[in-house]
């Protein structure tokens, strides 16, 4: 058991010098920083739910994991997460630094084409819910 745990060490040690060397570290905590500060007056928060119809659920996935990483490009956007339930419903949840922001993206082209396939993709129309962030850690 010690070996292993040594040899853990060792690479997590080795790993950590390699990081730092590239400035992978310096990278990261400063992204994290500007992600993490979230002026809360200003910041909105989306969430809702999204049904697949029959048969859509791989295609519906596929197309809000494309539309997530586009929006993760976006200088606005904080936090924009999926999570599938078992049945196959996407719960998302997207918080902006502001409505500004918000309103930006929603004149993105890719967003536009992706709400133009969203009704032959899910059942009915989609839950979403918006408002203010009062608190984040």
């Amino acid at each position: 058991m010690f070996p292993r745990l040594a040899l853990t060490v060792t690479a997590l040690f080795v790993l950590s010098a390699t990081y730092a060397q590239k400035g992978i570290a310096a990278k990261h905590n400063a992204k994290k920083a500007q992600t993490t500060s979230i002026d809360t007056a200003k910041s909105v928060s989306i969430y809702g739910f999204l049904r697949p119809k029959e048969g859509k659920a791989d295609e519906l996935r596929s197309a809000l994991i494309a539309l997530a990483k586009q929006t993760k490009a976006e200088p606005g956007s904080i936090f924009y997460n999926l999570h599938e339930e078992k049945d196959g419903t996407i719960f998302l949840y997207e918080v902006w630094r502001s409505q500004p922001d918000l309103d930006q993206h929603w004149q993105q082209p890719y967003l536009k084409a992706f709400m133009a396939k969203l009704e032959s993709l899910i059942e009915g129309k989609p839950e979403v819910h918006a408002g203010q962030l009062l608190f984040a850690k």
